[in-house]
């Protein structure tokens, strides 16, 4: 029996029922359109707010002062620190845009990643979106092993010419079906581009294409500064008509 004391219970909660939680409030977006070859294309928001440099680390290393937008913040998360609880909440907020949107896509295809990763964010993002759209995922885009990375190639015209003939198409299912195509990162649209180009040539389907983050730094002529998650909808039609 117990007298004149009090007992303390600590409630342990489930971390998959957290992220939920937090699924369920907005994350603040600020969606940009997007031009290139595709039928209509979007981005959430930029990734970076302001990049400052600080200095080096004691490797030599610059460093950088970096405050991001909500959804920047999430896929910079998700994608560099690995915590799969910020994958819930792009999801939802992913859903949410394309649900207002409203684009008549009947499949999802992700780009395929610039490197081997033992989790790729750019598939679980397009998994989780088709989920909650009750939408198929095609995992049909591949990336040419010799096709060099971009990642400091800052000419538009320069990434153009090194992605020419870089993807390929799989399969011939998606043959006349509208598609998003999904991206995590945008930075000049020259891989899109590429990307679009190949499933409306090999695949022969339309595309619409959504991003979610822009990325910040003025590194090419047209000054797009910031990456987005991207969302690119394929419609289906005749393809030359979507160029």
């Amino acid at each position: 029996m117990l007298s004149g004391c009090r007992l303390r219970t600590q409630l342990v909660v489930d971390p998959k029922i957290l992220a939920w939680r937090k699924a369920q409030v907005p994350v603040q977006t600020n969606p940009k359109n997007i031009p290139g070859s595709w039928k209509e294309g979007y981005v959430l928001d930029y990734h970076t707010k302001s990049s400052e440099f600080v200095g080096y680390d004691e490797y030599g290393h610059p460093q950088f002062s970096t405050v991001r937008t909500p959804v920047g913040e999430l896929l910079y998360r998700l994608k560099y620190k690995r915590q799969q609880s910020a994958l819930a909440e792009l999801v939802s907020a992913s859903v949410e845009f394309i649900r207002g949107w409203g684009p008549p896509i009947k499949a999802i295809v992700p780009v395929p990643p610039s490197r081997p990763r033992s989790s790729q964010p750019v598939l679980s993002l397009a998994e989780g979106i088709g989920r909650a759209l009750s939408l198929p995922v095609h995992d049909v885009v591949r990336k040419a092993p010799t096709a060099k990375e971009l990642k400091d190639v800052f000419d538009f015209h320069e990434r153009l010419r090194l992605l020419a003939n870089a993807y390929s198409v799989t399969s011939a299912g998606l043959r006349g079906t509208a598609v998003l195509l999904v991206d995590d990162l945008y930075r000049s649209g020259a891989t899109l581009n590429a990307v679009a180009s190949a499933l409306v040539s090999q695949g022969k389907c339309a595309k619409f294409m959504s991003s979610v983050r822009r990325e910040h730094g003025v590194h090419h002529e047209y000054s797009i500064h910031r990456r987005f998650p991207t969302f690119v909808p394929v419609e289906h039609g005749d393809p030359a008509s979507l160029g």
